[in-house]
């Protein structure tokens, strides 16, 4: 089933699905505990919550860093989470949470700013901040002159057997 809806209220009875699933969007999110909440409610008993999105590093300077840097090249970006904060709203909303992978790729920085049609005038903001990234932040973001890397990771919540 397809439908076009708000991921933080979804149009679907209770207990409708098996799976939910979510990539590379919750980032956008504003409200992804909402999210998480109506998942749970839509799925089954054993039914399985599967999201991959970027995350941020733990460390509250790095997560200020790439939210920064990301909020600016495209306003639509709300939050990369914590992988602490992604239990904490799964298991929030009665799922059993697991990191099933974490992974990184790429970025191609003039491709990346050019696919949000960054205006040039911000596009030159960001290749600034990259540029003057703090040692921390080019480490884990491994920041060279042509880009850098995200983390991401595949989260899954189960709903347990006897439901919730």
């Amino acid at each position: 089933m397809f439908a076009v809806a708000d991921a933080e209220a979804l149009p679907f009875a209770d207990g409708s699905f098996d799976v939910v699933t979510c990539r590379i969007a919750a980032h956008h999110f504003p409200a992804v505990d909402r999210f998480c909440r109506e998942a749970a409610r839509v799925l089954r008993p054993g039914g399985r919550l599967v999201v991959v999105d970027n995350v941020a590093p733990e460390e509250p300077d790095l997560d200020r860093f790439i939210n920064e840097v990301e909020k600016l090249r495209d306003p639509s970006h709300h939050r990369a989470y914590r992988l602490s904060e992604w239990k904490g709203f799964v298991e929030e909303a009665g799922l059993h949470f697991t990191v099933a992978h974490r992974f990184t790729s790429w970025v191609d920085r003039e491709d990346w700013l050019a696919r949000a049609n960054t205006p040039p005038a911000v596009a030159d903001q960001v290749r600034t901040v990259l540029a003057g990234a703090p040692a921390a932040a080019r480490e884990r973001f491994r920041i060279t002159a042509d880009g850098f890397i995200l983390h991401k990771a595949i989260l899954v919540g189960q709903k347990p057997q006897g439901g919730r």
